[in-house]
């Protein structure tokens, strides 16, 4: 109940409501899924440094999630630092995201995520942002701000890589 009352306050605008009950939800249970939540309303605060450290929680708790994989790497490389590296095995994850944890991971390029991304909205919307996190940890903040702003285009705003992409926009764009 928390965690999902920290979503609505969150679509609601009440950061510091939302990131209360994340907490209560992670205290209370402390669940790779609340660290997540929890984890993602960090990075709309900009609270880094927590938002990668809870992404590393959900990751311990479920390192089968590739999602929660993928997250830890989005929040290390916005800390400048090299993500926790996988054992490279995607198997089981089926096709997606599978590409962009190869990116993250150095096996692959950004043009392989495209390729795999193909004409799927889902999976561009999650392209943009992902690639684009991927560039501003290389430093390239022009194309990282056109992914960013793409992604808040098309992608749902029900999305994780909606929110992620808006707030990375917000950063870049300060």
């Amino acid at each position: 109940a928390y965690s999902r009352r920290a979503e609505a306050h969150q679509c609601r605008g009440n950061a510091t409501a939302a990131l209360a009950d994340a907490s209560e939800a992670v205290r209370l249970r402390p669940a790779a899924g609340y660290f997540f939540t929890r984890s993602r309303l960090e990075w709309t605060k900009g609270d880094l440094g927590a938002a990668h450290e809870d992404a590393e929680a959900a990751t311990a708790r479920d390192p089968g999630n590739a999602y929660f994989r993928l997250w830890a790497a989005v929040t290390a490389a916005a800390l400048d630092r090299a993500p926790t590296p996988s054992d490279g095995n995607h198997a089981g994850i089926g096709d997606w995201p599978g590409p962009l944890l190869d990116l993250f991971d150095g096996r692959a390029a950004p043009a392989a995520v495209w390729e795999a991304a193909g004409n799927d909205t889902g999976r561009g919307c999650e392209a943009n942002f992902y690639v684009g996190a991927w560039f501003a940890a290389q430093g390239r903040h022009a194309t990282a701000k056109d992914l960013y702003t793409h992604a808040t285009q098309i992608c749902p705003h029900d999305y994780v890589a909606f929110e992620a992409a808006r707030t990375a926009l917000e950063r870049l764009e300060r």
